[in-house]
């Protein structure tokens, strides 16, 4: 009971700017991450009712590389729960010194990056620092075209979509190792990082890009909602229990959602949340199958489909809580890091509610994070040396921690991969954050939203062509258009092909 206290109450923080109910962007990142770990994705400006961008050249990612990892021969349901050997990096030797760096952005990307170089610049003063800023279309046809070419920039920071398959282009060799960097760097330390989330750019054992920022799957409700559905925060502590208990509370309360989120977007949100962070790998990239579990597969989609109405409530931000208080939903979704949870938390206790706060739990008993943004250094690079120091200061405590002169963090849409600033960010100890006061906000509340949010077993990316797939074939099934034989396997053979480009 004391571990589902600490999930229950502890994820007050996945966020923190304002949502309370009372007191008063969303995100997006791509899927499976086939290695030791987990994969997850974001994009502030994306509408999660309307389809992915696929437009781009025809081979995005590039030809294949004689030095991308090859398949390993094990069958598609164990490859993604391998464990590979560490590699052997001893005789690794760091790039040679170069007087220059080249970073392509954008106005999103560029709150995060343009502090980060700004960083570099004083650390590293002989540096010719050149930086692009594009317009999100341009950035994206450079992102595609260039880096498969071994042109472009010399350090990738990505919200996870710039290119269609994160995962493609690191089977197609196009992202340097960076295993060998960090085993031969004596400053870098893993345990100062969020290992689950850190490990989701892991492939087959070696290091292809790193996180910076993530998103735990929580969502938040009270004991008093639980009860009058007649519900018990066990049944959310696992995978089965919790998609079980979504089904059950319909039956209980037919008007009420599952998700209350801002701006009516439920029936999307509720089938990419669910599918993504059961921590599905929907392809085997390794072997170039897909590796879906159709059993899983169905009861997302029919939790999704129970919930489904044409015409869903309208909520804004600071009408979220008083919808939980009123019961028109199961629990307050999309809480991230622009979000006061502490805020909410406030206010529904001075409602005479109990928050309960959970963390999505994934069908690996653990849990999901989705990746918000993250680094790589191109395998063409120029100047290999250099990316890869402005790649530590993107993990560093400084970039994470910090803000701007307006008082907004450099991090926008997800929480740090760095511990420190994750803690100074749950603590308030770095950041505008409310007080841990000793009354409605305790030092024990702390502690436990600092332990569930960083409780992330795995990560997820969800590229933007599966998301698209999942919107063409299993939406029909969602809305009742179709039944579930179709759908599936239209899904299914539609991934086989993609997984074998």
């Amino acid at each position: 009971m004391k571990q589902i206290e600490i999930r229950v109450l502890a994820l007050l923080l996945a966020g923190i700017m304002c949502l309370s109910a009372f007191s008063c962007a969303k995100e997006e990142t791509p899927s499976g991450n086939p290695g030791n770990g987990s994969p997850a994705k974001t994009d502030a400006a994306a509408d999660p009712d309307g389809p992915a961008n696929t437009n781009g050249p025809a081979d995005p990612d590039g030809p294949s590389n004689p030095d991308a990892p090859s398949s390993p021969d094990t069958p598609a349901e164990e490859a993604a729960e391998t464990e590979w050997p560490v590699p052997d990096y001893s005789d690794f030797i760091m790039p040679e010194e170069t007087g220059e760096l080249t970073v392509y952005t954008t106005d999103m990307l560029s709150v995060t990056l343009t502090p980060a170089v700004e960083i570099f610049k004083t650390q590293y003063p002989g540096v010719g620092v050149t930086v692009k800023t594009l317009g999100d279309d341009e950035y994206e046809a450079l992102v595609r075209t260039e880096i498969p070419a071994g042109r472009g920039p010399d350090l990738l920071f990505s919200f996870g979509i710039d290119l269609p398959d994160i995962y493609k282009s690191v089977t197609a060799g196009i992202f340097e190792d960076l295993g060998p960097y960090l085993a031969n760097d004596p400053d870098f330390r893993a345990e100062d990082y969020v290992e689950g989330v850190l490990n989701g750019g892991l492939y087959m054992g070696r290091r292809y890009f790193v996180p910076i920022e993530y998103i735990c799957p929580i969502v938040e409700t009270t004991a008093e909602n639980l009860a009058d559905a007649g519900l018990r925060p066990e049944d959310f502590s696992a995978w089965e229990s919790f998609t079980d208990a979504l089904i059950r509370y319909k039956e209980q309360v037919p008007e009420g959602d599952m998700l209350l989120v801002p701006l009516g977007h439920q029936n999307a949100v509720e089938l990419y949340d669910l599918f993504e962070y059961a921590g599905l790998e929907p392809i085997d990239y390794a072997n170039g199958t897909a590796s879906l579990d159709e059993k899983q597969m169905k009861k997302i989609a029919d939790a999704a489909k129970s919930y489904f109405r044409e015409e869903r409530a309208f909520y804004m931000d600071n009408t979220l809580g008083v919808a939980l208080v009123e019961r028109k939903g199961l629990f307050v979704g999309e809480l991230n890091a622009t979000y006061s949870v502490y805020g909410l938390m406030r206010g529904l206790r001075s409602q005479g509610e109990t928050p309960l706060i959970f963390a999505i739990p994934d069908c690996h008993d653990g849990v999901t994070a989705r990746i918000c943004s993250l680094a790589a250094v191109p395998q063409g690079a120029k100047n290999k040396l250099n990316a890869y120091r402005l790649l530590k200061i993107l993990l560093s405590e400084e970039l994470q921690g910090g803000q701007n002169s307006a008082g907004l963090g450099n991090l926008r849409i997800g929480m740090p991969v760095n511990k420190n600033a994750l803690r100074g960010m749950v603590y308030g100890t770095n950041q505008k954050y409310p007080d841990v006061d000793g009354e409605v906000i305790t030092e024990e509340d702390a502690a436990m939203l600092f332990e569930l949010v960083s409780s992330p077993t795995r990560t997820e990316i969800m590229p933007p062509t599966v998301k698209r797939y999942l919107q063409l074939e299993i939406f029909p099934y969602v809305r009742g258009e179709k039944g579930w034989d179709d759908c599936y396997k239209r899904f299914l053979n539609t991934l086989e092909l993609y997984a074998s480009e």
